[in-house]
């Protein structure tokens, strides 16, 4: 069975209480493409609440490893690089991990899909070792929480879902048997609900 193309997004950021999530390292993996970017944070450290630092430091030093002050790009250019991957990718499937992850990319992309709506397990619970260290994180940040790794994760995952007979898609099961490539992969998931959009 032909594989048809998506991307995978993650991203690592903070939180705090009912705030908005503010993104900092951004992952996506397609067929041909893969990329990750750092942003710089939407305001300095200094002048934050006291329990916002608290909080974010927090999640620095026993989650992901980023630090606030840390980025390659300024916080705007989020709007560029997902408008450019929309222009490159024009309604391709894009998938994420979690509810507030699909939601949050639903701000700028039609077709998300929540991998937790297809089994995929946690990052954690899958038994790899990363090769590499991503140079966005310290030296002892676990690979669960690093954007870069877990879309290369969630990536081979979906292939290898996709790859699977799915007998619940009767249209897809069609074109398998008569021999024709299945280009579009929304059949499958048409129970899903877009009222996030």
């Amino acid at each position: 069975m032909n594989v048809p193309d998506f991307l995978v997004i993650d991203l690592e950021g903070f939180r705090h209480k009912s705030q908005n999530f503010i993104p900092k390292e951004i992952s996506v993996k397609g067929t041909t493409y893969q990329d990750t970017i750092l942003l710089q944070p939407p305001v300095k450290f200094g002048p934050l609440p006291e329990e916002n630092k608290k909080s974010y430091s927090w999640v620095s030093e026993n989650l992901h490893g980023i630090l606030w002050e840390a980025g390659s790009h300024d916080h705007t250019f989020i709007f560029n690089f997902f408008n450019a991957l929309k222009l490159r990718f024009p309604n391709t499937p894009v998938f994420a991990k979690g509810q507030e992850k699909c939601s949050f990319l639903r701000n700028f992309f039609f077709n998300v899909f929540d991998l937790d709506t297809l089994g995929c397990p946690k990052a954690a619970q899958f038994n790899y070792k990363p090769t590499r260290v991503c140079p966005n994180h310290s030296l002892f940040f676990k690979f669960n929480h690093c954007s870069r790794e877990k879309v290369e994760l969630f990536y081979s995952w979906l292939v290898s879902y996709y790859q699977q007979p799915h007998h619940d898609c009767a249209r897809c099961n069609n074109n398998q048997r008569d021999g024709q490539p299945t280009s579009d992969f929304i059949p499958q998931f048409e129970s899903l609900s877009f009222n996030n959009f």
